[in-house]
């Protein structure tokens, strides 16, 4: 007859709640890892209002959007591409609201030095879904043209 003594049975009880405990953590961070977040639907191409831009000086874009969820924006990566890439400094933005966004935007100046030619702005915004995991939404605006 195979008998447990009280300090197996016990050791076995410790044992079985920390594996049940590890495999809950698992659970949820497999759970945050792999939901499908919906963040939002932004229109792109955006509209270029300003079609044609000095270097030095801001662009206007109608930026026309669907926040389906305000997850904190971490920061907003630009680059203008005209088959050579310029990075541009990354912003902080403000978490938006949630609905529809239908508004003018003038922050993007464009850098100094970049020759005059025809461009887009790509934009990939960073939202912190949950402590474990980050997600990107990204946009273009129409082609204009940079100046002297």
């Amino acid at each position: 007859m195979n008998m447990c003594t009280k300090a197996q049975s016990r050791n076995y009880v410790i044992s079985s709640f920390f594996l049940f405990i590890s495999l809950s953590v698992l659970g949820v961070f497999l759970f945050f890892s792999l939901f499908p977040y919906r963040i939002a639907h932004i229109d792109s191409p955006a509209e270029v209002v300003s079609k044609e831009v000095v270097a030095g000086e801001a662009l206007e874009y109608r930026f026309k959007a669907v926040v389906f969820n305000p997850y904190p924006v971490v920061e907003v990566r630009r680059i203008i591409t005209n088959g050579v890439d310029y990075i541009m400094q990354p912003t902080n933005p403000p978490t938006p609201k949630t609905g529809h966004v239908d508004s003018i935007v003038r922050s993007n100046i464009i850098p100094e030095g970049i020759p005059p030619g025809r461009y887009k702005i790509r934009f990939e915004a960073v939202h912190k879904v949950n402590p474990v995991r980050t997600m990107s939404v990204f946009w273009e605006t129409e082609a204009f043209m940079v100046i002297e």
